[in-house]
């Protein structure tokens, strides 16, 4: 204890020393908040078209943005763990729109190659590329969903994902509603057609079927997603009731009326520019 005694006395003698000499001590430091995160430094891209902030500050509190905007304007607040990320550009994460997650290995595709570990590890480097969420329209298996109910918490470090299940293929507009309320009752996101005859070489889902199909759907509180090719399918199944229009139209140009149809409903269109090239 003598010891002890000592080593606190001369500490204490250090310190009224130091002030007798005009030193001011440190302010306490302030104990970080968890969960609670500000970013200085970088350059800002808000997706609005707005020109870059170089400079700027974004506040995260628990996963979610709190603030944002030039350091002139947005005040770290007090607890924030202060992030530099001076020289790095800021952007809000980018949408794949249509993708297809799961089934792909390098330049192989199909069924077989569909995994748990496969859809995670797509899901990881769409992640690092920027990309984080991830619309995966069609041949979704049992792990996609899983995966997708599992992705609400604010540690989550892959994009994430969004399924439609298999893709609806019936032939007759009773076969369709079965196959409807099947991938229903897995709870996708969206429910997928195509309305396409892969340029003369299938049979393309007759408009009963669609119309089947997109009712049902919508019964079950269901969007629908069709894959076109046609601009002539695309102004059907839109005056039928579908969400989404999965790639462009390819045959000729849009028309009025197909620009019309999309913005009475506030619709998306999903492009896709060399589909037949790649």
């Amino acid at each position: 204890m003598r010891g002890r005694t000592t080593l606190t006395v001369l500490l204490a003698a250090a310190v009224v020393a130091g002030c007798s000499k005009g030193q001011v001590e440190p302010p306490p430091a302030v104990a970080t908040v968890p969960g609670l995160n500000a970013f200085v430094g970088a350059t800002l891209v808000d997706g609005t078209g707005a020109a870059p902030v170089a400079g700027a500050v974004l506040v995260v509190r628990d996963g979610k943005v709190a603030a944002v905007g030039p350091a002139s304007s947005v005040e770290v607040p007090a607890g924030a763990e202060r992030i530099d990320v001076t020289g790095r550009t800021i952007m809000p994460g980018i949408v794949n729109a249509h993708g297809h997650v799961g089934a792909t290995v390098g330049l192989e595709n199909g069924p077989s190659l569909y995994s748990e570990a496969n859809v995670r590890r797509q899901l990881g480097v769409y992640a690092r590329y920027g990309v984080t969420t991830v619309m995966s329209l069609g041949d979704d298996q049992e792990a996609g969903f899983r995966i997708r109910d599992e992705q609400n918490v604010p540690t989550l470090d892959r994009a994430r994902l969004y399924v439609a299940g298999s893709v609806i293929t019936a032939d007759t507009a009773e076969k369709a509603r079965v196959e409807v309320d099947k991938v229903a009752d897995l709870n996708p996101d969206f429910i997928k057609i195509r309305v396409d005859d892969n340029l003369g070489t299938t049979k393309k889902m007759t408009p009963a079927v669609y119309e089947a199909v997109i009712d049902q759907a919508h019964q079950r509180h269901l969007r629908v997603a069709v894959h076109v090719y046609y601009l002539a399918d695309a102004k059907a199944v839109l005056r039928a009731g579908a969400d989404y229009i999965a790639h462009s139209v390819r045959d000729r140009d849009v028309d009025r009326e197909f620009v019309d149809l999309m913005k009475a409903r506030n619709l998306c269109l999903s492009p896709t520019l060399t589909r037949e090239v790649s």
